[in-house]
């Protein structure tokens, strides 16, 4: 599983600077982390439904965020557990899967602030 550095792309990160600016980057940043606490009870309402689909979804869509920032290991692992839900892995292996996934994309929007404050 990589880190928060790893899926920050240095050559994503400067093109969204140059194409929005700082305070165009803070706004997404800011979305991004207002979103997160609505994640995370996704999350833990499809783990507690035993909601493959909403796991699914729920990768899919970090894929997406995590496409636009440039961190494709981090979308590689959201593929793989859209991947493993075709393959009918176990719900509750898919739900630890998920769970590192969300807590990796949460590292890289903490990233995101960090390079933000640091550029």
């Amino acid at each position: 599983m990589g880190t928060a550095q790893e899926d920050l792309d240095p050559a994503t990160w400067n093109e969204l600077l140059e194409l929005f600016g700082r305070d165009g980057v803070a706004e997404m940043i800011t979305a991004l982390q207002s979103d997160l606490p609505q994640r995370q009870r996704q999350l833990a309402d499809a783990l507690a439904a035993e909601d493959r689909n909403a796991l699914k979804r729920i990768a899919h869509s970090l894929r997406g965020v995590a496409l636009q920032f440039g961190a494709a290991a981090l979308a590689q692992s959201c593929g793989e557990i859209e991947q493993a839900v075709a393959a009918q892995a176990p719900t509750a292996q898919l739900g630890v899967d998920t769970a590192r996934v969300l807590d990796r994309y949460a590292a890289l929007v903490q990233g995101l602030q960090d390079a933000l404050h640091g550029a």
